[in-house]
């Protein structure tokens, strides 16, 4: 009766006029699945038998049972034959299930027209048709926590064929060759004895869990969403907040803690000598985290918080700070550290929220994921120049240091686009000598100045302050009235400073800034509020303030570049006073009493 029906079929075919040679192809698949002729038809694809034989059963479920662990050196060394394996003598080291959620996709497949079915490549959609009919794109299936995953087709041979297995936890929702290879499964597949089917056929996937970890580090990455930005200058005592930005790799969405083993993310930052942790709202407030997926390709601000995932300190992750009032030192080794380790809740969440109705949302599972860290700092009083810091990420025992994400490059004429300099900021200073005018060997001690930073303040008496933790602080800025002004005082070799001053930002790209933009020079005024005097002399005080241009390198010029301001030594003016004053007074004295004598005189004979 099927035979009789599958010559019909045929006839059918041939009298509509259609390509009946590729449906034939199926026709004839569907009648020799269908009918009980016993006929085997045995290909090799790949090293994987694909075999088509007669005696169908029709009550059995077909059926595929994914068995995925991650790779190791040693498993998967000889190929599965459909059957469930016995594991139980394998080392440890060789059957680690991937995580829960881990994702495939089965679509069934047919060779081209005229093509036997061994020309299927699994690895190049051009060597076969997709059957749209068997979901729009395949269907997807998932592991359990042990790594297994079943598919069942459905009962009778109308499920026969051949399936395209491929692993999908990856950005692109495809597999590369680093990972598990795409596998073409025949179902039923004929048993190891020859003899028989398997409708439930196992298969035993090794799915490449190595990785590698992104990192970088950015100045406002939050705020403005810049990855661009190049350069920042602070006042002294500043604040700033450094973004640790760790780009899960794709890897992570799909392995769980494990009970910890090996497992984990880790953030670690050592500071430049010239910055120290703002613990001013305690340990907690250092360095908090969040989670965030970002748009690709772009250089902007894409990143978008996940709302859904809060991270709370102490419970999902714990800071360690080390050596935070030693400022770093070369030869002792001294560093300020600060060490951020999510634990299992804190990693957990991250898994969960990827996984977490992944049919509702899939695209968590193909999203790219990023943890930010916010670290706060401050600039020490006495900090001048380039003040550059890096971090290292260290993600399931993998680790990365981060360099890139802007800042001015060391070397302009010769960018290096794949490794761009980390970011970096930078305040200015500058010292000043004070000579007599006349004689330029003459030193000048304690000669008092204080700075603005328009000339209109100088002339005001506008200057800048400090607040009582060293904090430089400008007309107009909070705290300005209650803080101290920032007074320079010559030593006894003349020489005066000013440091920790903010310069002029710039935003060009490595080897597109000028070198003065690099140098990022701004104008300050500096005035003379006390001129130096001595016991022989003393020296008059500048009139008007005095322009200086600060940058990147002044404060190390040399001796000859130093800035020079000059004094006069105040005009000598006539004695007034001393003995010459008093001889004078008592002659004037006397000569008043022999006035005064005669005329008393005179006007006693009068009477």
């Amino acid at each position: 009766m099927i035979l009789r029906h599958c010559f019909m079929m045929k006839g059918d075919l041939i009298m509509k006029k259609i390509n009946w040679k590729k449906q034939a192809t199926k026709v004839g698949l569907f009648c020799i699945l269908s009918s009980g002729i016993a006929v085997t038809t045995t290909t090799v694809l790949n090293n994987v038998s694909i075999v088509h034989a007669a005696t169908v059963d029709e009550s059995s479920a077909r059926k595929i049972t994914i068995h995925a662990y991650e790779k190791s050196d040693t498993n998967g060394v000889s190929r599965g034959n459909g059957v469930e394996l016995n594991t139980s003598g394998w080392d440890a080291a060789d059957k680690v299930p991937v995580a829960d959620g881990t994702a495939f996709k089965i679509q069934r497949v047919a060779p081209l027209e005229e093509q036997p079915a061994s020309s299927i490549d699994p690895k190049n959609s051009t060597t076969y048709e997709v059957d749209m009919s068997f979901g729009s794109d395949g269907e997807a299936v998932v592991t359990t926590s042990d790594g297994v995953a079943n598919y069942i087709f459905g009962t009778g041979s109308a499920n026969d064929g051949y399936y395209l297995v491929t692993f999908v936890n990856d950005q692109n929702g495809t597999t590369d060759s680093a990972e598990f290879q795409p596998t073409i499964v025949s179902i039923p597949l004929t048993n190891t004895t020859g003899d028989g089917f398997i409708y439930d056929v196992h298969i035993y996937p090794k799915v490449d869990t190595t990785f590698d970890v992104d990192a970088d580090k950015y100045l406002d990455l939050l705020d403005s969403g810049d990855q661009s930005k190049k350069t920042e200058s602070f006042f002294a005592g500043d604040e700033v907040t450094w973004d640790l930005d760790t780009k899960l790799p794709e890897v992570s969405k799909f392995l769980t803690w494990n009970d910890g083993t090996g497992k984990g993310i880790v953030i670690t930052d050592t500071l430049n000598g010239d910055l120290s942790f703002n613990t001013a709202d305690g340990e907690n407030g250092v360095l908090t985290f969040g989670l965030y997926t970002k748009s690709e390709p772009t250089t902007g601000a894409d990143y978008t918080e996940v709302e859904e995932v809060t991270f709370a300190y102490g419970a999902d992750y714990t800071t360690v700070i080390a050596n935070n009032s030693n400022p770093t030192d070369p030869d002792t080794g001294v560093n300020k550290v600060i060490t951020a380790t999510f634990t299992q809740d804190g990693y957990q969440k991250i898994y969960e929220y990827i996984h977490a109705d992944a049919d509702g949302h899939p695209e968590r599972l193909t999203a790219e994921y990023h943890i930010i860290g916010s670290l706060k700092t401050i600039i020490d009083p006495d900090a001048t120049g380039k003040i550059s810091n890096e971090f290292t990420a260290t993600v399931n025992g993998v680790s990365e240091t981060s360099n890139g994400g802007g800042g001015i490059d060391e070397d302009p004429e010769t960018p290096d686009p794949e490794n761009p300099p980390g970011p970096s900021i930078y305040l200015g200073g500058f010292k000043f000598e004070k000579i007599d005018s006349s004689n330029n060997t003459i030193s000048l001690a304690d000669a008092e100045f204080k700075l603005a930073t328009s000339q209109e303040n100088a002339i005001a008496g506008r200057y800048l302050k400090k607040n009582t933790d060293g904090k430089i602080i400008d007309y107009g800025d909070n705290g300005y009235d209650s803080a101290t002004d920032y007074v320079a005082v010559t030593g006894e070799n003349g020489i005066g400073e000013f440091k920790g001053l903010k310069l002029t930002d710039h935003e060009k790209a490595p080897g597109e800034a000028t070198d003065e933009e690099l140098n990022m020079p701004r104008d300050y005024w500096i005035s003379e509020t006390k001129a130096p005097q001595t016991a022989t002399s003393g020296y008059q005080l500048l009139t008007e303030p005095v322009k200086v241009t600060v940058t990147v390198t002044s404060y190390n010029d040399t001796a000859k570049d130093l800035v020079t301001i000059k004094n006069d030594k105040k005009f000598d003016l006539p004695f007034t006073g001393g003995a010459g004053l008093t001889a004078l007074i008592a002659i004037a004295a006397a000569l008043i009493g022999f006035a005064v004598f005669p005329f008393k005189k005179l006007r006693k004979n009068e009477k």
